[in-house]
């Protein structure tokens, strides 16, 4: 199932401020179309979009911008709908300048959240996290009334929704909590129950993360967060202010097919999950939620001993025909019907198809974002240039732009320079409410004899193998984590969000690749090893003491034979290791 859906009810823009007595009819018939353009997003998103570009349009040459605005987020809102997350967030990004421009705070913190929620579908999580940092920055500068508090709760939703898209649900739960009980206490019960199927929804996420580990004590608090979830998706049911086919209601019954079935009580998540098939009477309601339907199915099937039932479940239709979030789901599926039923052969190919499918989305999401940046390059150029006409030259601008960027770039590698590890390491120390802050580790990277690297093979042979370095790392490391090259044939990495010993599974697993790397197509007979220092970031920290600390383990490991890894997380000085390669403390 798709951890990330929301409730699909459109939250109502805020409304503008009181206006003096002309233009007041004019104002009362734009509210009017725009309370009519949220209701119709509901229940008819294209045409609500069609629409929204039409009444766009009728306002060109008006200069009314906060109109403009709003629309614009209605757009944005419809795109999100049919899950073009590029379209959205280039009409939201216009938005929130647009509402910044006419100073209207409400206005722009609620696009902000939007767009957040549309960078986080996009695996943009840093940007997704700053937008919602912003929006309650601009929050608090309001007056408190309930409006205010409308607001906060759609800002605290949607900030649910980018933890649970990054897979931490432990974060989601409390901010979709909260939101629930504001909108509760507002009297705006269907969204309350909503925000609450979301909590649900965390719930079963971080049961299900819980059940994949192996202790009896995972296990364990896997079930008391599936009862959880079950027991607030009953609540969810309960309300009176849903419908029986309300999307949230439906959404519900599922997240209870997940918890029970992780509870064991499969003959009851049986039952429930034939429930939702028959509420679901219109065709729309089928096809939106037959993949969640059909993989349930398949699961609880094969955990009843069914495992040639829940394959026919699964290959019910093709895979081709499905989106790809869909096929990713199925494809989990099978690999775990396969290892259910003792096929490794069946498991194995279908771990395969994953693992194209998922490096195919981590692709197309990558070309998303960059499809963003460049719109918003291409609003910003926009939006500067008077500025760029006064200088007589666009190109002095984007020549500046340039030159600030190449600053902190390695021409070389293509990697960030010292300048632009130390820019890195200023954000991560310097400001405490950084996402990164919890936990990163700061490592320092050496080419073992490169000097004699230089002299047997040339320079230029060694500026390749540098060229080449620092392609792998910035390959192997995830979206976040920072590869620079600090200086001659050293490289330093901040790998973020992680703790001592996953610091020395990546590094170890980096000295390996480099070591068995095809350096041979460089230079024949070439082999290249890295020796690596590693240590964590401690609250006292400078980036001086930090990057010493690193350099110190490096020279460790360089003393204990190079080609390895040396982990310093407790603050001792580091030991030597024996034998070649591995990690050692």
């Amino acid at each position: 199932m798709d951890d990330t859906r929301q409730d699909e009810r459109i939250e109502a823009c805020p409304a503008p401020p009181a206006k003096a007595a002309a233009g007041l009819d004019e104002d009362a018939a734009w509210e009017a179309r725009l309370s009519a353009l949220r209701l119709l997003t509901n229940s008819d998103a294209r045409s609500a979009l069609e629409q929204a570009r039409e009444a766009l349009e009728a306002l060109r040459g008006q200069e009314r911008l906060d109109l403009e605005a709003r629309l614009l987020q209605l757009v944005g809102l419809c795109h999100l709908r049919f899950e073009q997350a590029v379209e959205a967030a280039v009409q939201l990004r216009r938005a929130v300048d647009l509402a910044q421009q006419v100073g209207r705070a409400d206005l722009e913190a609620h696009s902000l959240a939007t767009l957040g929620y549309a960078h986080a579908s996009m695996s943009a999580f840093t940007e997704s996290v700053q937008c919602h940092e912003r929006a309650l920055s601009l929050h608090k500068t309001l007056p408190k009334s309930d409006d205010s508090d409308s607001l906060l709760a759609v800002i605290l939703s949607s900030f649910g929704s980018t933890y649970l898209f990054m897979g931490l649900p432990d974060k989601a739960v409390p901010l979709y909590r909260q939101s629930s009980d504001l909108f509760y206490r507002l009297g705006r019960g269907r969204e309350g129950a909503a925000k609450l199927g979301n909590c649900a929804l965390a719930e079963v996420t971080r049961a299900e993360q819980l059940w994949q580990q192996s202790s009896e004590a995972a296990r364990v608090q896997a079930r008391v967060s599936a009862q959880l979830a079950c027991a607030l998706a009953a609540q969810v049911v309960a309300d009176p202010s849903l419908h029986l086919e309300d999307h949230a209601c439906i959404e519900a019954h599922l997240t209870r097919v997940r918890a029970l079935a992780i509870d064991r009580d499969l003959a009851t998540a049986l039952e429930e999950l034939d429930l939702v098939d028959d509420r679901l009477t219109s065709e729309a309601h089928r096809a939106a939620f037959s993949t969640d339907r059909k993989v349930l199915r398949a699961r609880l099937l094969w955990l009843s001993g069914r495992t040639g039932d829940a394959m026919v479940a699964l290959h019910s239709q093709s895979l081709a025909e499905l989106p790809d979030h869909d096929r990713l789901r199925v494809l989990q599926e099978l690999v775990s019907v396969h290892e259910a039923a003792g096929q490794s052969a069946g498991a194995l190919k279908y771990l395969r198809s994953l693992h194209e499918l998922t490096l195919q989305v981590r692709d197309h999401a990558a070309e998303q974002r960059a499809q963003v940046l460049q719109a918003q390059v291409e609003l910003e150029r926009a939006q500067h240039k008077a500025e760029v006409e006064r200088l007589r030259a666009e190109d002095l601008m984007l020549r500046n732009v340039e030159l600030a960027r190449l600053a902190t770039m390695d021409a070389l590698t293509g990697l960030p320079n010292r300048r632009g590890l130390d820019a890195a390491l200023a954000h991560r120390l310097g400001d405490e409410r950084a996402m990164f802050i919890a936990q990163f580790a700061c490592v320092m990277v050496d080419i073992d004899h490169f000097k004699q690297i230089n002299d047997r093979y040339s320079h230029p042979v060694g500026d390749e193998v540098l060229r080449h370095l620092g392609a792998v790392l910035r390959q192997a490391l995830r979206d976040g984590d920072v590869a620079a090259r600090y200086g001659g044939e050293e490289f330093s990495l901040l790998l973020d969000r992680t703790d001592e010993q996953m610091a020395a599974q990546v590094c170890e697993r980096l000295r390996t690749a480099i070591a068995s790397y095809a350096w041979g197509q460089i230079a024949a007979g070439l082999t290249v090893t890295v020796s690596l220092g590693v240590t964590m970031r401690r609250p006292s920290d400078s980036a001086i003491t930090l990057l010493a600390r690193a350099d110190a383990c490096l020279y460790a490991a360089k003393t204990a034979g190079r080609n390895r890894v040396m982990v310093d997380a407790s603050g001792e000085p580091p030991l030597a290791s024996t034998g070649g390669g591995g990690v050692a403390h």
